[in-house]
């Protein structure tokens, strides 16, 4: 099961492949967005990143930490003048598939970005 930290790892990993440059990547004691990335020519990229299991291997709370990644990603989509793109990732377990069950329309409708990070550290976007 991934950390937060291989999320966030694997992302910025994915997103330079995908020709993104990456303006910073933080990981779970450092503050700030997770992930700030920009493509030539393109607007911003903000990625919040999750992980199935903490540094200490305890398993993670999917509904609270989707949850409160949405909250915040909607959040942020709503700022008026957001000029940005906004995203979050998660890890390809069933415990975030069953948090995120049926919103695959609702966040393509509202432009939420939503990656999913394979154990392999693939990814695949909605």
């Amino acid at each position: 099961m991934l950390t937060e930290n291989e999320v966030v790892d694997t992302m910025c990993d994915w997103l330079r492949g995908q020709g993104y440059g990456i303006e910073s990547c933080c990981h779970d004691t450092e503050r700030g967005d997770d992930i700030v990335a920009v493509a030539q020519g393109s607007r911003r990229l903000h990625v919040e990143c999750k992980g199935a299991v903490s540094r200490k291997g305890n398993r993670i709370n999917a509904w609270r930490e989707a949850g409160g990644a949405l909250f915040n990603a909607i959040r942020d989509i709503e700022k008026p003048g957001q000029p940005d793109d906004v995203a979050v990732a998660f890890p390809d377990v069933v415990d975030y598939h069953n948090v995120m069950d049926g919103l695959e329309s609702f966040c393509k409708r509202e432009k939420l970005l939503v990656y999913w990070v394979n154990e392999n550290r693939s990814v695949r976007k909605w």
